[in-house]
């Protein structure tokens, strides 16, 4: 028996309980992740409160349109930039790097929206909107590295209610805070659960020392290359073109189901 797997006894009994087969040794890293997940949901969750209100203030819901489209459009550049730096940088620096950043940027943006320009609310909604996504894949990049196919199958969806517990407890703080601090103090709280975020990191690749370089040199090279090898097996492959037609059909309906829940509620006795 590994050191510390004698400690994970009791955790792995516990988890048992609740239908979660847990080996030895997969403890930290399962409720390390877990965590991760919980954390970066309920960033989402407070952050999207300000990005919606405070973009609704300026240009009401009939601009949300042209927000989806400004998301879309910034987002290749950037995830551009981002895959070329995480091609030369460890993955651990990489998630904590682009946390730091997320919480130096909810910081900023809690000062400008004291100021009335308007392109503050537009570049914070594109923002937030890329950032959360990098958040989640990198959470899941991560998660990936960590199990293989097998532990994967026994482990996520215990993982993955971390992401359920979080929209429930991101729901909850933000009222908390908003009530008491106003809306816009949703990004501070933000900030500080991000950063809690960006600490378990390193306690999670404590235990993989392995895995901090695999998106360093010809490794980022070779996911590339991978890439473009997803996307001629999506060519090449019906099946995979209807679930990708799938994908981007439900993104679709979400966004208009959004923008047609903020027409209501803007509506004048609502």
């Amino acid at each position: 028996m590994k050191p510390g797997e004698s400690g994970d006894a009791g955790w792995r009994r516990l988890l048992s309980r609740l239908g979660v087969d847990m080996r030895p040794g997969e403890v930290r890293s399962s409720v390390s992740l877990f965590l991760y997940f919980f954390l970066i949901i309920v960033f989402a969750v407070t952050t999207k409160v300000v990005q919606k209100s405070e973009f609704i203030e300026q240009y009401e819901s009939k601009g949300l349109p042209v927000a989806y489209l400004l998301v879309a459009v910034c987002s290749l550049p950037i995830l551009i930039v981002y895959s070329q730096v995480a091609a030369r940088v460890p993955r651990r620096h990489l998630i904590v790097g682009t946390s730091v950043l997320g919480v130096a940027t909810c910081v900023v943006f809690w000062w400008l929206f004291d100021s009335p320009d308007p392109w503050v609310p537009v570049v914070f909604y594109v923002w937030i909107s890329i950032l959360v996504v990098l958040n989640v894949s990198q959470f899941w990049s991560s998660a990936n590295e960590i199990f293989d196919p097998r532990q994967a199958k026994r482990l996520f969806g215990f993982i993955g209610a971390g992401g359920l517990l979080g929209g429930i407890a991101g729901g909850e703080l933000t009222i908390f805070v908003t009530e008491r601090w106003g809306t816009r103090s949703c990004l501070l709280a933000g900030a500080a659960i991000l950063s809690l975020a960006a600490a378990l990191v390193y306690a999670l690749r404590r235990g993989h020392p392995g895995d901090r370089d695999l998106t360093a040199g010809a490794a980022g090279l070779a996911r590339l290359e991978a890439a473009r090898g997803g996307l001629s097996a999506i060519r090449r492959s019906r099946y995979l073109q209807l679930i990708a037609l799938l994908m981007i059909l439900t993104a679709a309906v979400a966004q208009v189901v959004d923008l047609q829940v903020n027409s209501e509620i803007e509506r004048p006795g609502r």
